[in-house]
């Protein structure tokens, strides 16, 4: 019996389960069904939420996110491969840091061989030195002994002479006598010589010259006994053969002088060192450093190949700048120092910016024609780690920017045929009212409009015109939430408005990607 009440009992769960999953399909069908039949119906009024803004002349133009700085490294070396490499794409350096290192084997070989070769020479300059030092050595040595025995044989000779001197001048004197006595008996025509019974006969002044030449004669064995006694020839000898010896020796001593001078300033002026200075020089070749601090943004080094072209490059992410061309009809309005901002599809993020050069010439375009003016614009905002180089960016120039007043889209204004303003508001019924205001001043897509009775975030037709205001079922072609739909939920304002271009009329944002009047 509680077998069959077990088995009634799981069957009645079973068919109470099977009821309750039959009423939830149907449900879900019929929730489809009507969900499909409002998509399938519904009308939507575009609106736009009231709220002030400065309303900005602009030139807007696009371009690639580049580097302030951008430096490269190259090899000043030819034949040299790759032996290391330091660091990697994206990572950080500083100025001066070894990105790449090349292979020095082959330069310090020939640094080797030149410093050998100077070795060599340098050792040849001592080598010729020592020897013209130590010739000069014995050649002062001999001259210093020359000279010594030249001052002792001249001594000798001198005190020689000095004794004999008075036989000397005897000697002289006498001889001094004999020549006059002989001028005045034979020079003279006169002198008669008289025969005798014992010889010739002299004339006195014969016999005059003749006691002159005896005393001569006397005089002169007088200085021969004298110089004999003192050894005085011997001695003059000695003399004029140390003289001689010590002439010799002194130029001898001369000559060593002058080699030792020539060995000594030729070693202190030293080898010439240029050609292994240079070699020296170039060691710093091989190692390539960065020239400027910034992230690796690009290598083609590979080890063990030849280092050749542009190995590395390096950009200073940190400091940004766009390059733009601007047509010729707006390249008056840009001027140095003019702020900008900055969008990318990759953040919602508006940079900031500043006009920091002007090409003063056009480049060429086609057919003749001008292709536009560079300009560069640099990014001014600190933080920059959403902006990547390479990225393309819309860049919005501002020319000229007014007080904030509030502004709407041209189209939500109609001029009335007496002159007056109008835009319609949504009041708390849902209803639009006309609300009367004076415009100002416009870009061409939003205009300013002044009336006491405007107040931040009221709801603002999107267009005058109602119907153009309106969007159907059939307008809509995105994907249908039913559980997101709700009659007036859509958002049809908001996002940046580019200051230029092309703007949908009575829609879009506001200028200077200030943000425009939002929508329900």
């Amino acid at each position: 019996m509680k077998s069959f009440f077990k088995k009634k009992a799981v069957k009645v769960v079973l068919i109470i389960l099977a009821i309750l999953i039959a009423v939830a399909v149907t449900f879900t069908i019929i929730r489809k069904n009507k969900t499909k039949e409002m998509a399938e119906s519904f009308t939507y009024t575009r609106t736009v939420t009231l709220s002030k803004s400065s309303l900005e002349e602009t030139v807007v133009s696009s371009g690639t996110i580049e580097s302030q700085t951008t430096s490269t490294i190259s090899a000043s070396v030819n034949n040299a491969s790759i032996s290391k490499i330091n660091y990697g794409v994206g990572d950080y350096v500083k100025e001066g840091d070894v990105i790449v290192e090349l292979d020095t084997s082959n330069l310090y070989k020939q640094i080797n061989k030149q410093s050998d070769k100077v070795n060599d020479q340098e050792e040849s300059l001592q080598d010729r030195y020592d020897e013209a030092e130590d010739s000069y050595d014995d050649a002062e040595k001999e001259y210093k002994s020359a000279k010594s025995a030249r001052n002792d044989a001249a001594n000798k000779y001198s005190s020689a002479s000095a004794a004999i001197e008075e036989y000397l001048n005897d000697y002289n004197e006498k001889t001094s006598l004999v020549d006059e006595a002989y001028k005045n008996s034979f020079e003279d025509e006169d002198v008669v010589i008289t025969k005798t019974e014992h010889g010739y006969e002299m004339a006195p002044d014969i016999y005059e010259y003749a006691t002159k030449v005896s005393d001569q004669t006397v005089a002169l064995e007088k200085l021969n006994n004298a110089k004999q006694a003192y050894d005085y020839d011997n001695l003059q000898k000695a003399y004029q053969e140390a003289e001689n010896k010590y002439e010799q020796i002194k130029s001898q001593y001369k000559q060593a002088e002058s080699t030792y001078e020539s060995a000594k300033d030729a070693l202190d002026d030293g080898v010439d060192t240029d050609s292994l200075d240079e070699l020296y020089d170039t060691v710093s070749d091989y190692q390539l450093k960065a020239k400027s601090s910034g992230q690796i943004t690009s290598i083609n080094a590979v080890l063990g190949s030849n280092a050749t072209g542009t190995l590395a490059t390096i950009q200073d992410t940190s400091k940004l700048k766009i390059s733009l061309t601007i047509d010729e009809y707006d390249i008056l309005k840009i001027e140095l120092g003019q702020k900008a901002k900055i969008e990318t599809d990759a953040s919602d993020t508006v940079y900031e910016g500043v006009v920091s050069q002007i090409s003063p010439t056009a480049s060429s375009g086609g057919m003749g024609s001008s292709g536009g003016f560079e300009i560069e614009v640099q990014v001014t905002s600190e933080d920059v780690s959403k902006l990547l180089i390479g990225m393309n960016a819309e860049v919005t120039i501002i020319i000229s920017s007014g007080d904030e007043n509030f502004l709407v889209p041209i189209d939500a204004v109609e001029d009335k045929a007496d002159g007056t303003s109008v835009i319609y508001v949504e009041n708390a019924d849902g209803e639009f009212e006309e609300v009367k205001v004076n415009k100002g001043e416009t870009n061409g897509y939003y205009v300013e409009i002044f009336a006491n009775e405007l107040k931040e975030g009221m709801k603002v037709r999107a267009s005058a015109n109602a119907d153009e205001a309106q969007v159907t079922s059939e307008d809509f072609t995105g994907d249908f939430d039913s559980n997101s739909f709700e009659p007036g939920g859509f958002d049809m304002g908001g996002g940046g408005f580019p200051g230029g271009g092309s703007m949908p009329s009575g829609g879009g944002s506001f200028p200077g990607g200030q943000g425009g009047p939002g929508g329900r």
